[in-house]
């Protein structure tokens, strides 16, 4: 973990850094980014997404267009041209329209009514392809208008989107795919590939985890013992949180990351799903 500082409300703490080459690249490379309140990850890979090249995380109390400024000069590699970029937001308040009920007129209305976000804040609507959902959400304009004036042509996204194209068939009992970052986790719900919640939840300690999840089972009347829980995100096998878990759910699976990493990399390979995800749906 490292700090680089610049003044009290532009903090950037770095979680973990991974570099498998050099930079500066070729400009055939993917370059994927994961934005949130209070985060922000890139990964850069091959043409193909297959071979990681640079991986990083940051936190900070709020991921504005200061916050985005020192970044870049932080990691200038990422100021020069790229075969395509993937801008991924997950803010934590999205909803989730039937087709039949959406109209992007009111997308934004509906957003506040359900999320409570500013009535007039800007939001992004997208499809969610292989459904007849629509995924609303709120972006901070001074980060979305920073990143697409350095990459105009990037692609622009939602996390949940990646989550809900390929749902567990498999699983009688039901599946809950959940992603973990510092102070909220991501919950796609399933039985047998039908969709029955996405949502977002805020944590601070293991038991708003536990008492979260098992009040999903008990809604949807699903027994923990049989649930299949997929975990990505920053949790680790060894911690408190994991030991809840293991508790109460006893069909516990971790979502690796394909990418090969040198022997000497201390981290899991679940913490960078998500990315990894990203880069293999957008590629």
């Amino acid at each position: 973990m490292s700090i680089i500082a610049g003044n009290q409300k532009e903090v950037l703490e770095r979680l973990f850094h991974i570099l498998t080459h050099t930079p500066p690249w070729t400009g055939e490379e993917i370059l994927a980014f994961r934005i949130g309140e209070k985060h922000c990850c890139f990964a850069v890979t091959d043409a193909g997404g297959k071979e990681l090249y640079e991986l990083a995380y940051h936190t900070a109390a709020e991921v504005n267009g200061n916050f985005m400024n020192r970044f870049f000069a932080v990691y200038p590699e990422l100021n020069g041209t790229f075969s395509k970029v993937i801008l991924c937001y997950d803010y934590s308040q999205f909803v989730l329209v039937p087709g039949s009920y959406f109209i992007s007129e009111n997308a934004a209305a509906v957003l506040h009514a359900l999320q409570g976000t500013g009535r007039d804040a800007p939001v992004h609507t997208e499809p969610v392809t292989g459904s007849n959902l629509y995924i609303v959400y709120p972006v901070k304009e001074e980060v979305n208008q920073g990143m697409l004036s350095k990459f105009p042509t990037a692609i622009c996204t939602h996390r949940n989107k990646n989550y809900l194209k390929n749902l567990p068939v498999v699983n009688h009992s039901g599946s809950l795919r959940i992603d973990f970052d510092p102070e909220y986790f991501f919950v796609v719900l399933s039985k047998q590939g039908q969709l029955l919640l996405v949502q977002s939840f805020p944590y601070s300690v293991p038991d708003d985890v536990i008492y979260y999840l098992l009040n999903i089972c008990r809604q949807f009347s699903l027994p923990p013992s049989e649930v299949q829980l997929i975990i990505s995100g920053l949790v680790d096998k060894q911690s408190a949180l994991f030991h809840e878990l293991y508790q109460y759910f006893m069909n516990i699976t971790f979502k690796d990351a394909d990418w090969a990493l040198n022997e000497d990399n201390d981290y899991p390979l679940h913490f960078f799903s998500s990315l990894n995800e990203i880069i293999q749906c957008g590629s």
